[in-house]
């Protein structure tokens, strides 16, 4: 199993990365959109404003995405994963282990629930749109991830699955 996973995220990654160079700025903007850092930024400034506004629900849901991102990290820790052997890791200015992304994990956890909360609070065709942008925002994180040579696909692909489990995790035990 473990040699499969290797060969497949080499297949993947090497297929991504030959992509054309042209795509690198735009892999740079979106793989910012997905930092760790800025996620926390978008949900604490989100649970602020849902909890002025009268939404507790949402204020909590989008405070306890804050605290899976640090259960993300504390589980980088306990996997240890070393990152690819690329030019951008060895630019990167902090080290981290590689498994499972940050940036995969965060998106599709912080960027699912606005999904949810727009598709509960705005109109059509405005939430349909917002949804449609921030699902192809969660695809694109996980897929610069890869093309930059920060992780393998396997990282970026745990990643999504822990962001689901804990997506459904705060859905039902907070938002219903």
């Amino acid at each position: 199993m473990k040699y499969s996973v290797r060969r497949l995220d080499a297949y993947i990654g090497k297929s991504l990365q030959n992509w054309p160079s042209w795509w690198k700025p735009i892999m740079n903007a979106v793989t910012l959109v997905g930092d760790p850092v800025v996620v926390t930024l978008i949900a604490t400034y989100g649970s602020l404003t849902a909890y002025r506004l009268g939404f507790k629900e949402a204020s909590w849901a989008l405070l306890a995405t804050i605290i899976a991102s640090g259960l993300n990290g504390i589980l980088k820790q306990f996997t240890r994963r070393t990152r690819p052997n690329t030019l951008y890791v060895k630019r990167m200015r902090f080290k981290t282990y590689s498994f499972p992304s940050g940036h995969a994990f965060g998106a599709m956890l912080t960027y699912s629930l606005l999904t949810y909360f727009a598709i509960q609070k705005l109109a059509l065709p405005f939430s349909l749109i917002l949804s449609c942008l921030f699902g192809l925002l969660i695809v694109l994180v996980g897929v610069s991830r890869v093309y930059l040579g920060a992780h393998y696909p396997s990282d970026v692909l745990v990643g999504w699955l822990i962001g689901a489990i804990s997506l459904v995790l705060i859905w039902f035990y907070i938002l219903i």
